[in-house]
């Protein structure tokens, strides 16, 4: 791991200054990396307005890629990679799980 790569968030806001403010932070330390994983979708598109407010381009020189696609991802310019999660099945798994962790054991007597 490089910790010179790494932003640590310290506010947790849903504006797209969640990525803007350290992405530029991190523009300003170093340039060596072609991409950048956010941990949702709106400071993804922070992180893209970043890159361009520095005079790179999206994903030419740095692929952004977010997380959870939101709605709005779509309609982003550039388009917006991220990874969607399937939020329905999980729910239920996780149902399910517990239902059958904490299901009562049948109570045999013994004679």
């Amino acid at each position: 791991m490089c910790p010179e790569l790494c932003i640590f968030l310290e506010k947790n806001f849903w504006s797209p200054e969640l990525g803007y403010t350290p992405v530029r932070e991190l523009l300003a330390r170093t340039r060596d990396f072609t991409a950048i994983f956010c941990f949702n979708d709106t400071a993804a598109i922070g992180a893209i307005r970043a890159i361009q407010d520095v005079g790179l381009e999206c994903p030419r020189d740095i692929s952004v890629i977010g997380f959870d696609d939101i709605v709005s991802a779509a309609y982003h310019n550039p388009r917006l990679t991220t990874i969607r999660q399937p939020l329905n099945q999980m729910g239920w798994t996780s149902a399910q799980l517990l239902l059958t962790a904490y299901r009562p054991l049948p109570i045999r007597i013994l004679k």
